[in-house]
């Protein structure tokens, strides 16, 4: 995540929307926005991932951005998006209501979240013109317990697929 700095630098940001939350993924970790579309079960890996999807070949697992932030659930709906992010080790999809629209902060406009709240998964908030942006940090998602369910869980499924 760019933090602010100086001022000069800009961070593009993927701004997508759960319930009423308007919040962004910065663009450098997104790798592709998908129509909603369906998962299979992922037994063994943390209750925040809704299942796995299997994009062009390898097994990627689908955070249910909902139960992240501790939302209300609602079912799946085919307008919704699963946003592809590239958060090394792995790659995971992260469903989201709506993807809406690629925009560029500035690094000065966006404010620790440290200086506004405690929160976790949320380095920095941004105003834009019609209200507060939360801007989250996509490998934060995970505790490192969660993270290494989720490696077995997928070490298996993968085993079980050869």
């Amino acid at each position: 995540m760019t933090r602010p700095t100086d001022g000069g630098d800009e961070v593009g940001v993927l701004v997508v929307h759960v319930g009423d939350v308007r919040c962004g993924f910065v663009l450098d970790e997104v790798v592709e926005v998908l129509p909603a579309l369906a998962t299979t079960a992922l037994p063994g890996a943390p209750e925040t991932v809704s299942g796995v999807i299997d994009l062009r070949g390898a097994l990627v697992p689908v955070l249910d951005l909902r139960r992240r932030l501790g939302l209300p659930t609602r079912p799946p709906d085919c307008e919704d998006h699963v946003v592809v992010c590239d958060v090394r080790p792995r790659r995971v999809g992260i469903w989201v209501d709506r993807a809406e629209d690629v925009v560029t902060v500035a690094s000065r406009d966006l404010v620790p979240v440290d200086d506004v709240a405690q929160a976790k998964y949320l380095p920095g908030v941004t105003r834009r013109d019609d209200g507060l942006m939360l801007v989250y940090d996509v490998r934060s998602f995970l505790a490192a317990d969660e993270a290494l369910r989720l490696d077995s869980a997928v070490t298996s499924a993968e085993s079980r697929r050869a």
